[in-house]
């Protein structure tokens, strides 16, 4: 069990070192970025009374990886363009728009392994845009100025 939770986290660790060694001190202001959406949403799945299975930390940990990828895609967008551009949020919200599908038709599942995940995978969704356009997004630009 533990080793299936510490190949995910390790994995990430090492995709944030990356952002820190490519992006510098945008980078490392992402990976605590990074930090606070994990925080949040593991609260947020906590308060919302969601089980917890092993599904449903498979769906943390996809969103996980989501969120950094969407964090990588705006430091790129950052560092290329000078700002952060509206065009490459929607179309990331375009791209991943079947995972959300995905995940509301699992949440109101009748079982509760798979509708664990569905849950876990809707706060995930919510939480990645709701989190990202207020403070990852001001933090960057602030950053940036």
């Amino acid at each position: 069990m533990i080793i299936g939770i510490a190949i995910p986290a390790g994995i990430l660790l090492v995709l944030c070192v990356i952002l820190i060694v490519k992006f510098r001190i945008n980078g490392l202001i992402s990976t605590f970025l990074q930090i606070g959406y994990i925080a949040l949403l593991l609260l947020l799945i906590r308060y919302t009374n969601v089980i917890i299975t092993i599904q449903s930390i498979v769906g943390i940990v996809v969103f996980a990886f989501i969120n950094y990828i969407f964090n990588y895609l705006m430091l790129k967008n950052i560092k290329e363009k000078g700002k952060m551009e509206w065009n490459m949020v929607g179309k990331f919200a375009l791209y991943t728009c079947p995972i959300y599908v995905l995940a509301i038709i699992l949440a109101f599942n009748s079982l509760t392994i798979i509708s664990s995940l569905g849950m876990a995978a809707v706060w995930g969704s919510f939480t990645l845009y709701i989190y990202n356009l207020t403070i990852t997004k001001n933090a960057l630009e602030t950053l940036k100025k």
